[in-house]
């Protein structure tokens, strides 16, 4: 469940959410995290679940925004964030 720091600030991000809730995302797990106002800091980035993938044919609808970012987590395994191009 995302907080209200969580939802999306900028024109940008509800185009996002917009494209996401189309594709049949659950606009509780769509969450924007980081940037100044955030309690991570740092840049703005797009995480859906549980660091969950994208489909690549939402990732290509919004690839003009984002880039894949993806790490391993020796618990998880393979952990995926979406972090903005132009923050």
């Amino acid at each position: 469940m995302r907080t209200l720091e969580e939802h999306p600030a900028t024109p940008i991000e509800e185009a996002i959410e917009k494209i996401l809730l189309f594709n049949g995302a659950i606009r509780e797990e769509i969450q924007f995290r980081g940037g100044p106002n955030h309690s991570h800091g740092g840049s703005r980035y797009l995480r859906y679940g549980y660091w969950q993938r994208l489909s690549p044919e939402v990732l290509f609808e919004i690839s003009h925004w984002v880039k894949e970012d993806d790490f391993y987590d020796d618990d998880c395994g393979d952990l995926y964030s979406y972090r903005f191009k132009l923050n």
